[in-house]
């Protein structure tokens, strides 16, 4: 099985505060930025068919995921997903802070 993806980075961001330093972010890094319909802003893409599917169906496309918010909902959302460190992306949470 192939497992090398492409460099590619998607952002995750479910507030408002989360928007606002995703677009930070956006201007250092390659990111595709995610969110939800009603913080959508120019370019930002909304969640397809929700937050967690989107995110699941990122998981097996892009090379590191990011989500800006709390540590337990990226954990719920992509445990069932996790195989070995060698095909997963980077997972990284941060909090709204950049922390």
């Amino acid at each position: 099985m192939n497992t090398v993806k492409p460099e590619s980075i998607a952002l995750f961001c479910l507030t408002p505060g989360g928007v606002r330093l995703a677009k930070r972010l956006a201007a250092m890094l390659p990111l595709t930025c995610f969110t939800s319909e009603k913080l959508l802003e120019e370019g930002f893409l909304p969640f397809e068919n929700g937050f967690a599917s989107a995110a699941r169906e990122a998981f097996s496309s892009y090379s590191a995921l990011i989500f800006i918010g709390a540590t337990g909902i990226a954990v719920r959302v992509l445990a069932p997903l996790v195989n070995d460190k060698f095909s997963d992306p980077a997972v990284v949470v941060i909090d709204e802070r950049g922390q």
